[in-house]
């Protein structure tokens, strides 16, 4: 959850990567520039997404994750790791997995995201998926935030450690499913060939259905980045709605934290942003009251690209997104 780094230190850090890969740097494409950039290299049809060491490990996972999920038959990006290594490339500075091009592809309808997600959450987890591991949120962010006072600082902390500690006895661990951790229209893609394939798996974990619901419940009815109607139609195909479950105001919590955080991270560098994040502070906080509270999308800086757009979706149906059954 950063801002854009600049393209030319990204390259330098890749630099020996593409050495190692006989590439060269003007046949990489920027497609998402973060903490974690993500490259296409359109003559070989793959993409590559750069992380630092600090992140490797969730790279790793990544591409265990789209093997399982392979194996299992459910569609999703395919890695492309190295001999006896997770990693296209890895030193002390820069961490490289390497993927297939998907090609033409759009964001998932949201009945298209509740069918994935149902398939997905028909399976047992593997062992090697931790429990609850996607409420682990990266403070790495969070410590390098100046305009925030230290108790401001301290109450989020305490708010997270309360949330996972609540989580541990918030459901019976006996219906764990294996979980996205991420589960938004934005992370399944839809390709032209009509395969449905789930991208981004740094944070699958095992946990409660109800957490990959609660993503785009709370995207759709508190951080406006969707209709409401968005959130009613991809309960209703699933067959659940996690705002009717009293476990919610967890769950709303959870993904209104991350939310903060991402919007005080962007509000670092962009001041245009601090109004909109201190709001989402001060929601998180309980200083607006006890809810429920509706977010603005976060203003845009020109030039900048998010890691994680929080920008109002442009998806067709979010246009014309139906009203919610009564």
């Amino acid at each position: 959850m950063t801002i854009t780094l600049p393209e030319h230190r990204t390259l330098a850090l890749l630099a020996p990567a593409l050495t190692t890969h006989h590439y060269t740097p003007d046949q990489l494409q920027p497609i998402r520039l973060g903490a974690s950039s993500i490259w296409r290299i359109p003559h070989a049809g793959l993409i590559w997404k750069a992380s630092p060491p600090a992140l490797s490990r969730r790279a790793e996972l990544a591409v265990r994750a789209a093997q399982w999920l392979a194996d299992i038959g459910i569609p999703a990006v395919q890695a492309i790791p190295g001999d006896n290594t997770p990693f296209a490339y890895t030193d002390e500075h820069i961490t490289v997995t390497a993927w297939k091009d998907l090609g033409p592809h759009r964001e998932a309808s949201s009945r298209e995201l509740a069918t994935c997600l149902r398939q997905l959450h028909t399976h047992t987890p593997p062992r090697w998926l931790t429990t609850n591991a996607h409420l682990e949120k990266d403070l790495h962010p969070l410590n390098a935030i100046t305009w925030i006072t230290d108790h401001e600082r301290q109450a989020i902390r305490s708010i997270l450690r309360d949330q996972q500690r609540y989580a541990a006895t918030a459901f019976n661990p006996a219906d764990n499913v294996p979980l996205h951790g991420d589960a938004w229209p934005g992370n399944v893609a839809c390709c032209e060939d009509g395969t449905v394939r789930i991208l981004d798996l740094e944070r699958m974990s095992a946990g409660n259905r109800a957490y990959d619901l609660a993503t785009i419940a709370v995207k759709a009815t508190v951080i406006g980045q969707y209709a409401p109607a968005i959130h009613y139609k991809t309960a209703t195909t699933y067959g659940l709605d996690v705002t009717e479950l009293p476990q919610w105001p967890h769950l709303r919590l959870n993904e209104m934290s991350k939310a903060a955080i991402y919007a005080l991270t962007v509000a670092e560098h962009n001041t245009a942003a601090r109004s909109d994040a201190q709001h989402r502070l001060d929601c998180l906080l309980g200083l607006r009251g006890p809810g429920p509270h509706t977010w603005r999308p976060l203003p845009v800086a020109p030039g900048a690209q998010y890691e994680d757009d929080d920008a109002a979706s442009t998806a067709d149906e979010n246009a014309s997104a139906d009203k919610p059954p009564k």
